[in-house]
């Protein structure tokens, strides 16, 4: 049987979460702890207990002037002991419905590892959404490097929304920026030129080397550069719009069913 989560399955669906995405401890905590609610998530219920699961989280998508109600797809699992069984491809079905039936008019996601490309398409996805990855070298000098707080969020959206130019992007309110914001734990940052914010980054350590997860703004390669001197590398990743490294996938739903075939859309920062 499939239908929304309720509240007394959260600690079902915290335990689900660890099998199907081991290593994930700490953001598993925070999410469960500061965003989930049971009226987002998808569940396969089974007289042994849950299944499999999804999140639907809303969303919204701008391009062109224009906006429209779209719908995250995130953290698809299947209990071990009912894989193999098609749950996972029935769960996106009901939330392809879900999400129309809610007005959603496009659905996204982004695959886990490379190989889901196919498993997704499956089910009539299509990359819609790419990112730039580039090698920066670690520069230190004068560059005025800070942490960022909660008074820098409005300064930080803009900095996303000038950057977003002409392409298709998930739109990302003040609110999800403050999420963001505690998830990075202080590792957030902002470059100043004259006392004014000109780009930010969200830095993470991956196999114990520092990258920026993503870095916006017409100073964002300084940026990079002064903090991975911070960091004591030679080095680092830096992730932003504008590339070509396929990273999300999305379906036209509902009746206006928007698409952007032939442009490279954006978006990151979603919990992937």
């Amino acid at each position: 049987m499939m239908e929304w989560a309720k509240p007394g399955d959260k600690e079902a669906l915290v335990e689900l979460f660890h099998l199907c995405f081991p290593g994930e401890e700490d953001f598993c905590r925070w999410y469960f702890g500061r965003l989930w609610q049971p009226g987002q998530t998808l569940v396969c219920r089974r007289a042994e207990g849950i299944a499999a699961m999804l999140q639907l989280l809303p969303r919204r998508i701008g391009w062109q002037e224009q906006s429209w109600p779209a719908a995250y797809v995130f953290a698809v699992g299947t209990h071990p002991n009912w894989r193999g069984q098609g749950l996972a491809g029935a769960l996106l079905r009901q939330a392809e419905q879900e999400a129309a039936d809610q007005g959603a008019q496009t659905l996204f996601l982004v695959p886990q590892r490379p190989s889901l490309f196919q498993y997704y398409a499956r089910f009539g996805y299509r990359t819609a959404f790419s990112l730039a990855v580039e090698q920066v070298e670690a520069k230190a000098g004068p560059a005025d490097l800070r942490l960022a707080g909660p008074d820098d969020l409005p300064a930080m959206q803009k900095i996303y929304q000038d950057e977003m130019g002409g392409r298709p992007y998930v739109e990302r309110p003040a609110r999800d920026f403050q999420d963001q914001l505690a998830l990075y734990q202080g590792q957030v940052w902002l470059l100043e030129r004259q006392g004014l914010p000109v780009a930010y980054g969200f830095a993470e350590e991956e196999e114990g080397r520092w990258r920026l997860a993503e870095a916006m703004g017409p100073g964002k390669r300084e940026l990079a550069a002064a903090l991975f001197a911070q960091k004591g590398q030679d080095s680092g990743l830096l992730r932003t719009a504008g590339g070509t490294v396929p990273f999300a996938m999305a379906l036209p739903i509902g009746r206006t069913r928007y698409s952007w075939q032939g442009a490279q859309g954006y978006c990151n920062l979603l919990f992937n």
